[in-house]
């Protein structure tokens, strides 16, 4: 696993992101912490594991409009361009009264 994750990451993170890709978690799984933590970029790194195996389909929800334009933006070129997954690509829906 660690081969696709990003050298940036804490133990604490890469044991979330354990956790997700190999199930060992009651679901649905919520990651909290202060801004800034690493939360976004971490689910974004275990959405790169998941994809990984075209069996595999993710719903990321967000609290915010700016983590789930974050997230499309940390997963689209990966997805699309680096790691050559056509079929997984980032789409992002809006709340109609969104400003």
């Amino acid at each position: 696993m660690d081969w696709l994750l990003d050298s940036k990451l804490n133990l604490n993170q890469r044991n979330v992101i354990s956790a997700i890709v190999h199930r060992n978690i009651v679901y649905p799984l919520v990651v909290f912490g202060p801004f800034g933590t690493g939360k976004t970029f971490t689910l974004s790194q275990a959405v790169r594991q998941l994809v990984s195996t075209s069996a595999n389909r993710v719903l990321v929800c967000t609290h915010s409009n700016r983590a789930a334009d974050k997230h499309v933006e940390l997963l689209d070129d990966y997805l699309t361009n680096k790691n050559g997954l056509k079929a997984a690509k980032p789409l992002r829906i809006y709340e109609s009264s969104r400003r």
